[in-house]
C-alpha cells in the first residue's frame, strides 16, 4: 500500500489536510511503483525530487502565476496510474504566501476578469447614431469657420475587462471592439492624468485606490468609453478595436509599467489582443488627451511598436508627439492660448452650431472646449481625415 509523507521525517499525510506557510513543500510517495503525482489545481507544479528507498520524493512548488495572482491556493494532490479509477493515496494542501497576499510577477502576467468582475465573459452595447462633426465641410485654417454637424451610425460593441500584472503593478485595461467582424486596426487612449483639483473627491469616491474597484471601473468603461472616445471610434472606424488602460493611484504610476518599462506595453497589447482579437498587432494608433500626452509620449518611446496615426487633444502646454506616421493635433486655446504651428486651432466660436452647446455651456462654462468639445469630437474628426 502507498502513502504520502511528508519529508524528511516520513510522516503520514495520507487523507490529512497540510497547511504550508511559503510556495513549497517536499512530499514522498511510499511504494510508489509505476504511479505517478497529480494535482486538481492549474496553480501547482509538482517536480520530481529523487528517490530514497522505495519512496519517490516531490517538491510541490505553488506556480509564478499562481503567486503573482493569488498568494493562496488549495488543491488535492494523488498518486495514480489511472486517473478514472480511486487513487492509491490523496491528502488536501493548502499553501499559502506570508500574508495571504500576492508576490511580485517575475513574468508579465496578463488575464480576462470581464466575469470575475461583471459576472459575464463580454459585454454587448449598442451606441446609437452620435452627432460629430461633419468633416467633408471642415476647412482646418479657416479660425472663423463654424463647424457643421452630423449623426453618425456607432452601431453594437463588444466590451472585456482584462488585467496585466508585471512585478508589483496590476492594472486593468478595457479592450471594445466591433460586435462581429474582426478589428483591423487598434487605437490605444491615453487620457488625462485623474484626481486633480476638484475632481480628486469624485475618483476616491469612485475607487480610484483599486485597479479593481467595479464602481470605478464602470464609470471608466460608461464615461470615456460609450461617452466620449469609444463612441468617436466605433462611429468614424467601425473596424477598428480601441484599449483603454485603466488609471489607479495605489502607487508607483497611476498607469504603471504599460508606461514607464521597456516592451511591457507592447506585450499588454499584443497578449490581449491575440487573447480577445485573434491576432497581434506591429502598428497602433494612439489618442492622448490634456495631461495625458506626457504618459503617452513615455509610451510611444517604451512600447516597442509603431504608431501609425497619434492624435492630441489641447494637450499641456501645447506639448507635440514625438511619434507616429501621421499627426492630427488639435488645440481650442485652453491650455495655450492662440493658435500654434502644426495644430488645428478650434476655440470656442467654431463650435457655436454643437447641439450640445448650450447645456454644456452652462454645465462648463470656459472649460466647454477642453472638457466637452475637444475631447468629444476631435478623434472622430483624425480618423475620418
Amino acid at each position: 500500500m502507498s502513502d504520502f509523507v511528508r519529508w524528511p521525517g516520513a510522516q503520514v499525510i495520507t487523507g490529512k489536510t497540510v497547511d504550508v506557510s511559503g510556495e513549497k513543500i517536499r512530499i514522498g510517495l511510499t511504494d510508489a511503483g509505476d504511479l505517478q503525482v497529480t494535482d486538481d489545481t492549474d496553480d501547482l507544479a509538482i517536480l520530481p525530487a529523487g528517490q530514497s528507498g522505495t519512496t519517490a520524493l516531490y517538491d510541490i512548488v505553488m506556480n509564478e502565476r499562481a503567486r503573482a495572482l493569488k498568494g493562496k491556493v488549495k488543491a488535492k494532490i494523488y498518486a495514480t496510474n489511472d486517473l478514472s479509477k480511486p487513487a492509491a493515496a490523496t491528502f488536501d494542501l493548502t499553501m499559502q504566501l506570508a500574508g495571504g497576499k500576492p508576490g511580485p510577477a517575475q513574468h508579465l502576467q496578463v488575464r480576462r476578469v470581464t466575469k470575475d468582475l461583471y459576472g459575464s465573459d463580454q459585454l454587448i452595447f449598442r451606441l446609437g447614431s452620435p452627432m460629430f462633426v461633419n468633416t467633408t465641410t471642415y476647412r482646418p485654417s479657416d479660425y472663423r469657420q463654424t463647424l457643421d454637424f452630423a449623426p453618425r451610425a456607432a452601431g453594437n460593441v463588444r466590451v472585456e475587462l482584462f488585467a496585466a500584472k508585471y512585478g508589483a503593478s496590476d492594472r486593468t485595461y478595457w479592450l471594445m471592439s466591433p460586435e462581429s467582424g474582426h478589428a483591423e486596426s487598434l487605437m490605444i487612449i491615453i487620457t488625462h492624468t485623474l484626481g486633480q483639483g476638484h475632481s480628486w473627491s469624485l475618483y476616491h469616491d469612485l475607487g480610484f485606490e483599486n485597479a479593481f474597484s467595479v464602481k470605478f471601473l464602470t464609470f471608466m468603461r460608461d464615461y470615456f468609453i460609450f461617452g466620449r472616445w469609444g463612441r468617436q471610434v466605433a462611429a468614424a472606424a467601425p473596424k477598428m478595436a480601441m484599449l483603454l488602460p485603466v488609471r489607479a493611484a495605489d502607487g508607483g504610476s497611476s498607469l504603471g509599467p504599460f508606461v514607464d518599462t521597456k516592451g511591457v506595453g507592447g506585450a499588454i497589447i499584443n497578449e490581449i489582443a491575440l487573447s480577445a482579437l485573434g491576432r497581434m498587432f506591429s502598428e497602433i494608433n494612439v489618442c492622448t488627451f490634456s495631461s495625458g500626452v506626457y504618459d503617452c509620449i513615455t509610451f510611444m518611446n517604451n512600447c516597442g511598436l509603431a504608431v501609425g496615426l497619434g492624435v492630441n487633444q489641447d494637450p499641456a502646454k501645447g506639448v507635440t508627439l514625438d511619434h507616429g506616421a501621421r499627426k492630427r493635433q488639435y488645440l481650442s486655446g485652453y491650455t495655450t492660448g492662440g493658435p500654434r504651428p502644426g495644430f488645428d486651432y478650434l476655440p470656442e466660436g467654431r463650435w457655436v452650431n454643437d447641439p450640445e452647446y448650450a447645456a454644456q455651456k452652462r454645465r462648463l462654462g470656459g472649460e466647454y472646449c477642453h472638457t466637452w468639445s475637444i475631447p468629444n469630437y476631435t478623434l472622430a474628426m483624425a480618423l475620418s481625415s
